[in-house]
């Protein structure tokens, strides 16, 4: 069997594994990866199917937001209850209705089984880009078990699906397809914004080689999603696009006030799970000086880093909001070693392997929350 298949079949394995495992905390009712609380019943008992897994004494999270849309992809009914930020990424919520096909009890699976499929075909494909340039084959297990995908692949959030399309738009970059680079660009939009943060670096990537027409034609990647955008402008009387970044802040200003700010009085579980942002940080932090070679996922992976520490890491210390924000970052420093045909990096490779064992850790053996069955 081919070097690929195998990584894939493993990757397979293991989210299934990992998936089932999390579910077993909550008797495998698949609603769990909704992640709803008391309060969010609450605000939608009437819209809300029966058989759902409500956890006690807990905030919830944003994966409920995307529950609730793919609910209701028309956001007629919960248009005034939801973030306004979280209306704009339609595409996995309208995803998992679509593959629902109508029976509303049949989501929390399509939910969870969007994200499963996305994080194994990405993987696919980053071995596609990996082969092109004769790499080892392995960093495809660094891309996969990174801890972002840890963390999206128990909890229903667009990411998974996001970088599918994002990665799927820099494979047929890379084959000089740029049609259907710009179409897959502009489902990574549709499905989150945040997307825009790979688009930028690769558009100002091919404006200073002055390729102006395939800049043109990446920029219409934007145009799907600034209609949807309009459309919940009006929806909601208010316009969302001009709101959702103004959080951005000077560079480094988050990991100081991180640093500052950090309280070592909380009980060790607390005092851990805050701790483990800051790998993340020396993951990225790391990468400024290892950076010799701005050719195309070079150049990429500076911008990323950059991205990475303009936004403010408070009150969001804990590992859910940064690691996801820098996934972008591990997937750009894995081909930028492939095309630059260096080793990678093994202090990146360690942190990278501890950090998804850190959050497995916490997921699957520490964490712990009482619920009910709605």
């Amino acid at each position: 069997m081919k070097k690929e298949y195998k990584i894939i079949i493993i990757v397979g394995i293991f989210y299934l594994i990992y998936i089932l495992l999390f579910m077993a905390k909550f008797d495998f009712n698949p609603s769990a990866t909704i992640e709803l609380s008391g309060k969010h019943i609450n605000r939608y008992n009437s819209i809300l199917p029966s058989n759902l897994v409500v956890q006690i004494d807990s905030e919830g999270a944003s994966s409920h937001s995307y529950y609730m849309m793919s609910l209701d992809p028309s956001l007629e009914k919960v248009k005034l209850s939801l973030p306004k930020i979280k209306l704009q990424r339609i595409l996995y919520p309208l995803v998992a209705n679509v593959f629902a096909v109508g029976n509303t009890n049949l989501i929390p699976w399509t939910l969870f089984l969007i994200n499963y499929l996305s994080i194994v075909i990405s993987t696919y494909l980053v071995i596609l880009l990996l082969k092109k340039y004769n790499a080892n084959l392995n960093l495809a297990y660094l891309w996969a078990f990174n801890v972002g995908y840890l963390i999206t692949a128990i909890r229903d959030l667009p990411s998974p699906l996001m970088f599918l399309f994002v990665i799927s738009s820099v494979f047929y970059l890379d084959r000089k397809r740029i049609y259907l680079a710009t179409l897959f660009f502009s489902l990574a939009l549709l499905t989150k914004e945040s997307s825009t943060f790979v688009i930028l670096p690769i558009l100002l990537y091919f404006l200073f080689k002055k390729e102006i027409k395939s800049v043109a034609i990446l920029s219409l990647s934007f145009l799907p999603f600034l209609v949807w955008s309009v459309y919940v402008s009006s929806l909601i009387g208010d316009i969302v696009l001009v709101k959702n970044y103004s959080n951005v802040t000077v560079p480094f200003m988050g990991f100081i006030k991180y640093l500052v700010f950090f309280n070592f009085e909380q009980p060790v579980k607390d005092i851990f799970w805050n701790l483990l942002p800051l790998p993340v940080m020396i993951f990225t932090f790391i990468q400024f000086f290892d950076i010799k070679k701005y050719a195309f996922y070079g150049y990429n992976l500076f911008f990323q880093i950059f991205f990475q520490f303009i936004f403010p890491l408070l009150p969001y210390r804990t590992i859910d909001i940064i690691g996801r924000h820098a996934m972008p970052v591990y997937l750009f420093s894995i081909l930028y070693y492939a095309e630059s045909n260096r080793k990678y990096n093994y202090l990146l490779a360690i942190i990278t392997i501890l950090l998804s064992v850190g959050y497995f850790i916490l997921k699957i053996i520490i964490f712990d929350v009482n619920y009910y069955i709605t």
